[in-house]
């Protein structure tokens, strides 16, 4: 009888413990499933920023959308790829092939600290192995923060 007793109080303590293991191990789960989510989590869509800049030459306003996510830059309804750094953003908008080994290219530089552009024209020559760079055109000038954007899909 008392081997009864004694084994039927261990399945008790058994079904106790292995319930209360079962919920530690449910409430670790649900806890990773948490941290992890917090993790992860961001935005879902891609964040743009919209500029308006005028160079100090003209007077002709144009805009800007730089997408941070895809590191990219909307100039003149055109895409291009942007090098973005903690300072700057920088890309090319046209660049015509090899004449007689010269190259020329127009790119832009958007400072992210003060908000001035610069619209670069450069031309580069190959004479034998060297590269000599001259720039054609320089102009500066300034952008403001346009609109936010939405991106709804």
């Amino acid at each position: 009888m008392l081997g009864s007793f004694c084994h039927a109080v261990r399945q008790i303590l058994n079904l106790i413990v292995s319930k209360f293991c079962d919920r530690i191990i449910l409430m670790k789960f649900f806890f990773l499933i948490m941290a992890l989510s917090l993790l992860f989590s961001g935005n879902a869509h891609s964040i743009t920023t919209s500029l308006i800049c005028k160079l100090e030459k003209s007077n002709n306003t144009f805009s800007i959308f730089l997408d941070h996510q895809n590191k990219n830059a909307t100039w003149d309804d055109m895409v291009v790829s942007a090098d973005f750094s903690a300072t700057s953003v920088t890309f090319i908008v046209a660049q015509v092939g090899s004449i007689d080994n010269v190259h020329l290219k127009m790119h832009y530089s958007l400072n992210r600290i003060n908000l001035e552009v610069v619209k670069t024209v450069t031309l580069t020559r190959t004479i034998n192995t060297d590269k000599i760079d001259e720039v054609i055109s320089l102009e500066r000038g300034v952008c403001e923060i346009g609109k936010k954007i939405e991106r709804k899909f």
